[in-house]
Parts: structure tokens; C-alpha cells; sequence
């Protein structure tokens, strides 16, 4: 059988296809599962969450780029987690192995771009909470977080102070917001 060379229109096709996969990187549907995290863990699990606050408020261009690069390493060094962007700052899980979790969350501390890192949650762990997803993502208004029960960010002054000491509002925060 001859091999038949790509059209010009089955590139733009192709191109298309993946502009609204990238457009969709936001609100990526429920249960999709984005990133490389094994089945079967070979190594201990670890489990990090953490809070910070940015140095200026980020647009959703700059927050899908972020993400897009998340997913990409995450998804090649098994990493999975989630992420809320709220009133500029960020919660975030990471789970996996050790080895990758601890210079991850060395250089996330390092990066410039946000300030007063704070662990909220920094256990081993024998399963994944975020199995689905190399990073999944929402980005919400403090309203929102206030209006579901969870956290009032406007009466608590920082989301840091309502989570720190609070490992599961934590985790069930991320899971009800990004899961």
C-alpha cells in the first residue's frame, strides 16, 4: 500500500482539532484523564498541598499557560494534583512519588511569581486523591468558595488562615472546586 502524504486541509483539520483541545485546557470535562500518573504505583506516594499568594493578579491566558506546562511535566514524571486559583492565590495538591514531589515543591517555592508559600498537607499517602488528572484546574472567585460552604475568604481574611491546620477542608476544598 503507498504511503499517502498529509493534505494541506487534513493539517488545518489536525491544527483545529488541537486549538479547541487547547482552549479547552480551563475546564477540561469531569473524569478526563489528563496526565501519566501509573495505574499501579511503584514507588511510596507523598501528598503536598500548599498555599500562596501571587505577586499580581494573573490573566486567564497566563493561567492556561501554566497549566498547559504543569500538565505536560506532571504528566511525564507521574505527578498528579489540582489547582484553584481564588482572589489571586493558589492552593494546590501534588501527589507522588518523593523523589519528584520534594524539587518540585523546592522550585515552585522558588518561583517569583508568587510569595508566602505555606504546606498545609505534607503526609505519604497509600493512594491518590487526584488519580485523573496531571493537574486539573479551576479558577474561582472568593464568592463562590463563600457561597458553597466552604470557605469565606473575604471573613478569614486569607485563604492560608482558613486552611493551615485543616488537611481534609484542604483536600475536600480542591475536590469540590476542581474534581
Amino acid at each position: 500500500m503507498p504511503i499517502v502524504p498529509p493534505t494541506v486541509d487534513s493539517f488545518f483539520r489536525f491544527e483545529a482539532a488541537n486549538d479547541e483541545a487547547a482552549n479547552d485546557l480551563l475546564s477540561p470535562p469531569a473524569g478526563r484523564r489528563i496526565g501519566g500518573a501509573p495505574a499501579i504505583e511503584l514507588e511510596p506516594l507523598h501528598q503536598i498541598v500548599y498555599v500562596s499568594s501571587s505577586r499580581a493578579n494573573w490573566s486567564e491566558a497566563e493561567l492556561g499557560r501554566l497549566v498547559t506546562r504543569a500538565r505536560i511535566h506532571n504528566g511525564a514524571h507521574g505527578v498528579s494534583g489540582m489547582l484553584l486559583y481564588v482572589g489571586g492565590n493558589f492552593v494546590q495538591a501534588l501527589e507522588g512519588p518523593p523523589s519528584i514531589i520534594a524539587p518540585l515543591i523546592h522550585r515552585i517555592r522558588a518561583d517569583r511569581r508568587h510569595w508566602h508559600v505555606q504546606r498545609i498537607v505534607d503526609r505519604k499517602v497509600q493512594a491518590r486523591d487526584f488519580a485523573d488528572w496531571s493537574l486539573g484546574f479551576r479558577h474561582c472567585r472568593p464568592a463562590e468558595l463563600a457561597a458553597a460552604g466552604a470557605v469565606d475568604i473575604r471573613r478569614d481574611e486569607t485563604i492560608a488562615k482558613a486552611l493551615v491546620g485543616r488537611d481534609g477542608l484542604a483536600i475536600g476544598l480542591l475536590r469540590r472546586f476542581c474534581g
